[in-house]
């Protein structure tokens, strides 16, 4: 046995390297299950993913002080050399892991590790990560083999749940909680590779690891620093201040802009769509303004404004002719914004449409391609009245490689025009998502591209830079929410937004399985700005809504999938304008303010949600409920003296003193209580 230990926690492998003891010495929980610690995915010829036997390797074992370090000469009869350093500081477990290729005819594919392989969980504690910017499961094994892919995968030997980071994975590390044991992982990696979150599960078990892509041949090295597993005692809070203390080391966001700061939100329109209808022309533009101001929001997010409509014709913006073109186009705009309106046009950041005269000069030669060489394609099937194009589909693109100059000057050129436009803000789609690892040669980048999302922040920290030469007032928006692109940007249009969960409680009773959790990344990066996302009929609009207050979150109104505006939906109309005179408010705390959490609260009833936001001196707490016709509840916020407090619906507030409060909220009750922490 080969044991290091702080006074904290524990580790121990056995002499074939199998993890014996991960363990929290404050509570005993310890969750090794003995288990291989690594496992290493290899081709060879035909066979693109073999599995190295982990019972034929063996190895070299040393422990100095807090360290072990492990070495294998070969693995197996493979040629492949592998190092592994592990050490103990605190609470947390440090990894490193060195690979080294001297095996011809083979690749060295992935590195799962580490591996808690059949992970001794307590029976209560829920997984939280960063899934489509956040997901709380209560019970992840039982979620896990609901993943079952029936026969694309080998499920006979681990059915697996996962999420690739960055792309649809926020942030680089998950944390399984119960509110006082929890088990960290994250990787600290400046490389910024895709590091997958790999959850397997067997009749034994649950086992979580991370999977890094070497793509190493012979003759190759390959090294990973920054694996980090933490077993403590406390809150999944703990887990987040972790990783936003590494993250400060590079996370550096802008949060000046003004017109970031000043809107309750949009409304997402699309002019004229794939399909070719028209939504609405140029000259309604002023119209689509006093639609939104009606309920409170002033600005436009612009799709489709381009000749060949959203989702066709990228990066060929030309201005719709039929309409007036350039000119048109800019006249009223100009009307929008001389109304009071603010104006954020639309691009896609890498989507290029294979019918363009710019795809058969540049975009091929520019485009993502596959290890074969075929280039990687994405099609977007919109539809109108009819349902050959939803069936059959209409456009198809290839994807722009972030890593290719060429790609960053298109980018530009659309800034430009932008600017020549005279609108307020510039947005690019899909820049926060995932791009596929590219192999061509002729970009200069490393082959395979394993860390396209790097290039593409690389990218945004250059575009922002050409923004405020041109523009330096001029907010910059992406889609998909993750931290290393966010850095860069002034807001983001997030995929989900929160919003499909409310907190309705079961018809049984029971409290929710809560799949929507953002306060895990909000509480790690506060200073991300975001909006909710798919509120877009007039149904269940006041649970959605108060969960976009509680959340801080601006709106993002898109009626009939971007097709209406909010005039179309009256009880979604009428309800919002009484959310943004709450907004308004309270601005610059619950929008502009840092999302706290529950950090300086407590209230002794988990049946109403509850959120909480500084600025200075000041606190805003916000509880809502929409599941009973009444409840009650004695909320404490700590050194506080009251300064107001506001709401919907049916609340009240009865102040004790001290800190001390009664609060009552009806079916739909939300209230934000401001306080002063002395």
């Amino acid at each position: 046995m080969y044991k290091i230990s702080s006074e904290s926690i524990q580790f121990v492998i056995d002499e074939n390297v199998k993890l014996i003891s991960l363990k929290n010495l404050n509570s005993s929980l310890d969750y090794a299950g003995g288990g291989a610690l690594w496992r290493i995915i290899y081709s060879q010829g035909q066979e693109l993913e073999k599995e190295i036997p982990y019972e034929e390797c063996r190895a070299s074992v040393k422990v100095s002080g807090s360290e072990i370090f492990i070495s294998y000469a070969k693995l197996g009869t493979l040629a492949v050399e592998l190092e592994i350093k592990v050490s103990v500081e605190n609470d947390e477990v440090d990894f490193e892991a060195s690979i080294k290729n001297n095996a011809e005819g083979i690749e060295i594919r992935e590195l799962h590790f580490p591996i808690v392989k059949n992970c001794a969980l307590a029976k209560d504690q829920r997984l939280i990560w960063s899934h489509i910017g956040g997901q709380r499961i209560n019970d992840p094994y039982k979620e896990v083999l609901r993943h079952h892919t029936q026969y694309m995968a080998k499920d006979n030997y681990e059915v697996r749940m996962s999420s690739l980071y960055p792309g649809m994975a926020a942030a680089n590390a998950f944390v399984f909680e119960n509110g006082s044991d929890c088990l960290y992982f994250g990787s600290h990696d400046m490389s910024f590779q895709y590091t997958m979150h790999l959850m397997g599960a067997t009749d034994k078990g649950l086992s979580p690891m991370m999977v890094k892509y070497p793509m190493i041949s012979a003759g190759e090295s390959w090294n990973c620093k920054g694996y980090v597993i933490a077993p403590y005692s406390g809150t999944w809070h703990v887990a987040a201040k972790k990783y936003r203390a590494w993250a400060d080391a590079w996370f550096k966001p802008d949060t000046s802009s003004k017109l970031v700061r000043d809107i309750n939100g949009w409304q997402r329109i699309i002019m004229r769509h794939q399909y070719g209808e028209i939504h609405y022309r140029y000259d309604q533009l002023e119209q689509v303004y006093k639609d939104g101001a009606a309920a409170g929001i002033d600005t436009i997010f612009m799709f489709g404004w381009n000749r060949d409509g959203h989702d066709a014709g990228y990066p060929e913006y030309e201005p719709d002719k039929s309409q007036g073109g350039f000119e048109a186009l800019k006249e009223n705009i100009g009307k929008f914004r001389k109304a009071g309106g603010k104006v954020i046009l639309y691009f896609n950041g890498q989507l290029i449409d294979m019918n363009t005269e710019f795809y058969h000069k540049k975009g091929k030669y520019i485009s993502v391609k596959k290890a074969d060489g075929n280039e990687h394609m994405e099609v977007y099937p919109f539809g109108g009245n009819g349902t050959a194009l939803r069936e059959f589909g209409n456009k198809t693109f290839v994807t722009a490689c972030p890593a290719c100059k060429e790609w960053l000057e298109v980018l530009k050129s659309c800034v430009d025009e932008a600017v020549a436009l005279g609108c307020d803000g510039v947005f690019f789609d899909q820049l926060g998502w995932l791009s596929r690892p590219c192999y061509d040669k002729s970009h200069g980048h490393a082959v395979p591209l394993m860390a396209p999302v790097k290039a593409k922040a690389d990218m945004l920290e250059k575009l922002r830079a050409h923004i405020k030469k041109v523009k330096p007032d001029m907010p910059i928006g992406i889609e998909w929410l993750s931290d290393l692109t966010a850095a860069h940007v002034d807001f983001v249009h997030n995929m989900d937004g929160g919003n499909r969960a409310s907190n309705d409680w079961q018809a049984n009773g029971e409290k929710p399985d809560y799949r929507n959790f953002m306060d895990w990344f909000f509480y790690i990066f506060p200073e991300v700005r975001t909006t909710d996302r798919e509120i877009r009929d007039d149904t269940n609009i006041e649970p959605r809504v108060n969960r976009a207050l509680r959340n801080g979150f601006r709106s993002d109104v898109e009626i009939y999938r971007c097709r209406r505006t909010i005039a179309e939906t009256p009880n979604y109309a009428k309800y919002l304008k009484e959310a943004n005179r709450l907004r308004d408010r309270y601005r610059h705390l619950i929008l502009n303010g840092k999302f706290i959490d529950k950090d300086v609260f407590s209230l002794a009833n988990d049946e109403i949600d509850s959120s909480s936001f500084s600025a200075g001196d000041e606190v805003a707490v916000i509880l809502t409920q929409s599941h009973k016709d009444s409840i009650s509840g004695e909320l404490t916020v700590a050194g506080a003296e009251l300064l107001d407090y506001d709401g919907l619906n049916k609340f009240e507030v009865k102040d004790k003193g001290n800190g001390r409060f009664s609060v009552s909220l009806g079916r739909h009750g939300l209230v934000v209580i401001r306080c002063r922490k002395k």
